[in-house]
């Protein structure tokens, strides 16, 4: 995908921490492990190829992590908010991160939360299958 194609969409989530520099760098290092990606650690910023059509871009400023994330549609841009933000939270859940996604035309997109109940597509995809409640 170009991400100069004006046909692709976007999608930006900037989340307050007192640890955007460690929390980019393992995000990217774990969300790159499939489709591949990188981290600066001289600039504090990444990326992370997400399928065939998706990316993220993700930098680390003085107290905020910066997400973005790019894709040919509207149905791709919210499963991508989805699995970005659920990471993120997941990562920083002792310090109870939320995620709010706003799209490039201004409309918000969807947000995550550190206690919001897992997904089931998630605990299906860990290892050893789904949770038992």
């Amino acid at each position: 995908m170009n991400l100069g194609d004006p046909n692709s969409l976007s999608s930006v989530a900037s989340v307050t921490t007192e640890r955007p520099g460690r929390y980019g760098k393992q995000l990217v290092s774990h969300m790159s492990r499939r489709w591949g990606g990188d981290w600066s650690a001289d600039t504090e910023s990444g990326w992370i190829q997400l399928g065939e059509t998706g990316r993220a871009e993700i930098t680390a400023e003085t107290d905020t992590l910066v997400m973005q994330v790019f894709a040919p549609d509207a149905e791709t841009i919210t499963r991508l908010e989805g699995a970005v933000g659920r990471h993120l939270v997941r990562f920083g859940a002792k310090d109870e991160l939320t995620v709010a996604w706003t799209r490039d035309d201004d409309i918000p997109g969807t947000q995550q939360r550190w206690d919001d109940p897992e997904p089931e597509h998630d605990r299906e995809h860990r290892p050893g299958g789904p949770s038992v409640s």
